[in-house]
């Protein structure tokens, strides 16, 4: 009986140090075609990405009414990814974004795309990025 409860508390012990160690959260950042950069987390489970969060893109270019600007936007929500892949949908204002991390997990591509939205603290109107834009990032 004394071997098995010690055999028991062994597996027990080996599974608690294991999970830790089983989950890792990755942070990648890269750049957005035409300029601007993205960055954000992945959550990944025994080598495999899940869960993918914390968008933050700065100083991507969009053309509005009247001149040219950069715009930041972020969002902490987390998606979960299948297949490798992920989308997002941003709240509040019209943007995307879509990616696919690369196998081996250390790298990944997509498409951003921002508007048509207005900046009302600059009064630029109908600011895009006239369609999709692609990004890479890297750890």
């Amino acid at each position: 009986m004394r071997r098995l409860l010690i055999f028991f508390g062994a597996i027990l012990c080996a599974a608690a140090l294991a999970s830790p160690a089983a989950a890792s959260l990755r942070h990648f950042h890269g750049d957005v075609q035409g300029g601007g950069t993205v960055d954000f987390d992945v959550l990944f489970n025994r080598g495999k990405p899940v869960k993918a969060g914390n968008f933050d893109l700065s100083r991507v270019p969009v053309s509005c009414k009247p001149s040219a600007t950069r715009v930041n936007f972020s969002s902490g929500r987390v998606v979960r990814i299948r297949n490798r892949e992920f989308s997002y949908e941003f709240r509040g204002f019209w943007a995307w974004i879509s990616g696919k991390i690369k196998s081996g997990g250390k790298g990944a591509v997509g498409n951003v795309s921002y508007g048509v939205n207005d900046l009302d603290s600059t009064g630029r109107s109908e600011c895009t990025t006239d369609g999709p834009r692609r990004w890479g990032a890297h750890l």
